[in-house]
Parts: C-alpha cells; structure tokens; sequence
C-alpha cells in the first residue's frame, strides 16, 4: 500500500482547502514573517502549485502527474480558486496552459552576518483568495468528498496513488457540530484508490501572534492540547500509515517514532512543501517515470 509510482498513466489527485472566512484577516506568524492568515495561505498555495508545475516538466514536455483542484470557502458558499471555469479537479497540463503571472513579496530575513534584509520570493498567483464572512467548514469538506469519491471511482484512477488533501484553516467554523465535521473528514479519509485511502492533513494558523506554538505531525496517540480547535483539526487528520512512517521522519525531521497524525501547527512553507513531498517524491518506492 501508498507504494504506486506516480506518472503521466496513473497520476495522482491534489486537492487544496481554503478558509477564507473574515477571521483570516488577523494576523498570524510564521517564523518571523507577520501577516494577515489569508495572505500566509495564499502564499502557501501558490509556492505549494508552483513546486508541482516545476515537477511535472521534463525539458520542453509537461507529464500529467497531478490532477489539482483549490477549494476555498467563506460566506456560506464554496468557490474554486483556480483560473479558468473548472469546479473540479484540473489536469497540469492544462493548469500550465493558464499560468497567471509571477508576483514578488520581499519578506525579512537574517544574512550570514545578522544583518536583516528584504528577501525577494517570486510565484506565480494560481489563487489569489479574498477573506470575508463566515466559516461553512462542513459544507467545504462535504464538497471535497463529493470531489475525491468521484476521482477515486473513476477507473483511469484505480492504481493510482490516493489523493491528498490540504485543508488550510484557523480552525473557526459555523455551520456544524464538531460530530458532524469528524464524521465528513472520516468520510473523505475513507475515500481511496487500490493503493490506499485518501490523506487528509490540516494545517492550522493561530489567530495569535504572540502564539509560539509550532508542532508538525504530532504523535497520533500522545498528543494533548487545551485548545478545543487543535484538538478537533488533531481528530480530523490522516494517521500516516506505517509504510510511509519512515519517509515521513526522514523529510519531516521528526526525532519522535510514529504513529503520526497529518496535522500542523503554525508550521513553515518549507515544512508543508517537505509533506507534499510523502506523495509526490522519490522517497521511497514512489517516483516520477
């Protein structure tokens, strides 16, 4: 299981989730960068697509390796944030096809010499989400099963490796019962191809900038909080299977043994980037051909 090659004849499914109620207008941390949530998602996503373009491209030739979709929610409804008119899953081939143009952000960081400087970072704004109104969390990951079940039956899509989903989120939510929102991410987590079920990690930015917290894939059954929200987005996540508790470590850095829980806390671009790659790297006996 979850040992499926990726390549342009059995791809794999990537499904972006994205709050984009009012609340992530307040500001989070992200090691030493402080910005509204929204803009840190966006940032997120665009470096995360950026990075799954750069792999499907092998000299002048685009390989479809990834179907990808980008959900985002707020406001009672949930919209694709993708160009184009798609409301489903877009094939890499043609996400190229569309490319936006590139944007640069200088962000503050330490030289060798400690002195601080205005780093330049440049991608390309697949989504460019807006924040407003409220939180129907539940209603974004009823649309992400209806998404992941038909892409898992469809039969080009058998062998392939499972999808992974990212829901990005500051764990506000108005539309459910805590019940009802474990229930529909089991449900998606159950969803799954002959290789395996389907991944559902959760990243989470705290609404605190004084929040120091910082914790990526937590022990699946050691884990304790006070907090209602990380305890909930905790229950909600993937337990890595066994046979990726290696590679998961080795790319994670984590000193702790599995099993582990797909879930983050205030976690760095280069950690999320280090988890796309449990699905999408050679790593194990996945690799690109």
């Amino acid at each position: 299981m979850y040992k499926q090659p990726i390549t342009h004849k059995a791809r794999t499914a990537i499904l972006f989730i994205v709050d984009c109620s009012i609340s992530m207008l307040q500001p989070t941390r992200i090691g030493n960068l402080i910005r509204p949530k929204i803009e840190i998602v966006e940032y997120i996503c665009n470096i995360m697509i950026d990075e799954l373009v750069l792999r499907a491209v092998r000299g002048n030739k685009v390989r479809n390796y990834y179907d990808i979709a980008v959900l985002g929610y707020s406001m009672g409804d949930v919209i694709s944030l993708l160009p184009g008119q798609s409301e489903g899953f877009t094939a890499i081939d043609r996400l190229i096809e569309i490319a936006p143009k590139p944007k640069t952000i200088y962000i503050e960081q330490h030289d060798t010499n400690g002195s601080i400087i205005n780093a330049p970072i440049t991608f390309h704004e697949w989504i460019k989400p807006r924040a407003a109104g409220s939180t129907p969390m539940h209603e974004a990951l009823a649309y992400a099963y209806t998404l992941i079940e038909r892409w898992c039956h469809n039969l080009d899509n058998r062998y392939s490796f499972p999808p992974m989903v990212f829901h990005i989120t500051d764990g506000d939510y108005n539309d459910a019962h805590e019940a009802e929102l474990l229930d529909i991410a089991q449900r998606i987590m159950q969803t799954h191809t002959e290789d395996g079920n389907t991944l559902l990690f959760n990243i989470h930015l705290s609404s605190d900038i004084d929040d120091d917290y910082h914790e990526i894939f937590p022990h699946a059954k050691k884990f304790t909080t006070d907090r209602r929200d990380r305890a909930l987005l905790f229950k909600m996540s993937s337990i890595i299977p066994k046979t990726l508790e290696p590679m998961v470590a080795y790319l994670l850095g984590l000193k702790h043994r599995g099993p582990y829980r797909g879930v983050t806390f205030n976690s760095s671009p280069c950690d999320l980037l280090a988890i796309l790659n449990i699905g999408t790297e050679s790593a194990n006996n996945i690799r690109f051909m």
